[in-house]
């Protein structure tokens, strides 16, 4: 409970001491809880309290939220659907204080109500609003012992989908809940990954212990359309455990969820649930691509030639200018002369004399003497 901390005269004279009652609280881990001596009387206490208003200071709330811890851990008999109705509401409310120890407090008082009156919490129908406490909890900027207490929270409650029916009901309620689009594709990655793990945590538990009686087939629609969002959204470690989970229902027996899952999958497709791309995602996921063969084609020889030609026709066009082809010339003509050229001035066809034909005639050399 909360204990009062008195201050000295001297401190509160001092400049910016605080005023009124000072309260030093903590959170207790649940081993540290204690049960209440009369339980029937606190409780009667946190109806009147909830009922009346009369919890407007922080302080209040911390003890109201204390009390609900031990009633829970200690006395789950007496939350009964009646009870929670009343109290379950303002719980989740003091959960998203920006007093952390508040609403550390609260969020640990949920937790242990899903927990130990899980069935009767789910019974008021009140699930959707811790849902989104648990979701508000996991958000990025939240302090890391809100996160780790929300963290901790999923994980407890979606071990008890392999409990037994009537808790794997609560579960099966939570995994419809938290695989909304507002939580799977929404901009906050924390909030994705959490729920799309509680998914995958308690779809192991429930299809692992229970199979056909876990309760997955009354939200498949929603079940196979959540984990298609989950396999497209922002978040790395939200698409991993949606694939897992995916890859996991691919090889489950047709009794366990009614029909095979790629029939459950094509059915949704056919109701609009489901694009054809989210279908074919869901039906390819876990299965290796296939890698096609790259075929090279073979080289033109003739259009290598001919490639290879015009870059010689360019390249002595350029160190002998009388070769540069007039506007309107084919380029095949300039190949020809250059081949020409090639020709006679080959030194296999020259004479000793070189003047491009054969050796000089003695008469001509004679005359010309």
């Amino acid at each position: 409970m909360a204990q009062t901390f008195k201050v000295s005269d001297e401190e509160m004279a001092m400049d910016g001491a605080p005023k009124g009652d000072l309260y030093v609280v903590n959170v207790l881990p649940r081993d540290q809880v204690g049960p209440c001596e009369a339980p029937e009387a606190v409780l009667a206490d946190c109806l009147e309290k909830a009922s009346t208003g009369a919890l407007n200071e922080w302080f209040q709330q911390y003890e109201f939220v204390q009390a609900l811890r031990q009633l829970a851990i200690h006395h789950s008999g007496l939350l009964t659907l009646d009870v929670l109705g009343q109290v379950l509401a303002p719980a989740c409310r003091y959960g998203a204080s920006s007093r952390s120890v508040l609403a550390h407090n609260s969020l640990d008082c949920i937790w242990e109500i899903v927990v130990f009156a899980g069935p009767a919490a789910a019974a008021t129908g009140e699930l959707a609003p811790i849902a989104q406490l648990l979701m508000d909890s996991s958000k990025k900027l939240k302090p890391k012992i809100i996160k780790n207490a929300a963290g901790n929270a999923l994980t407890e409650i979606a071990a008890l989908g392999g409990k037994d029916p009537e808790h794997a009901a609560v579960v099966v309620t939570f995994v419809e809940l938290l695989l909304q689009a507002k939580f799977v594709t929404g901009p906050e990655v924390f909030v994705a990954a959490a729920a799309v793990c509680f998914v995958e945590n308690a779809v192991k538990e429930i299809v692992g212990n229970l199979g056909a009686a876990g309760g997955l087939q009354s939200i498949l629609g929603n079940l196979v359309a959540g984990l298609a969002l989950g396999l497209s959204c922002k978040s790395a470690d939200a698409k991993a455990s949606a694939k897992r989970v995916v890859i996991l229902l691919q090889a489950q027996p047709a009794e366990t969820l009614g029909a095979p899952f790629e029939d459950l999958v094509k059915s949704c497709e056919v109701k609009g649930e489901l694009t054809a791309r989210q279908a074919t995602d869901l039906l390819n996921c876990g299965k290796k691509p296939v890698k096609q063969k790259t075929v090279v084609p073979k080289p033109n020889l003739k259009h290598l030639k001919a490639k290879h030609k015009s870059v010689a026709v360019q390249k002595r066009a350029s160190l002998e200018p009388h070769l540069r082809p007039e506007p309107g010339v084919p380029t095949h003509r300039i190949v020809a002369e250059i081949q020409a050229d090639e020709t006679f001035s080959s030194p296999a066809k020259l004479g000793e004399g070189g003047n491009g034909g054969a050796a000089e005639d003695p008469e001509e050399a004679s005359a010309a003497t």
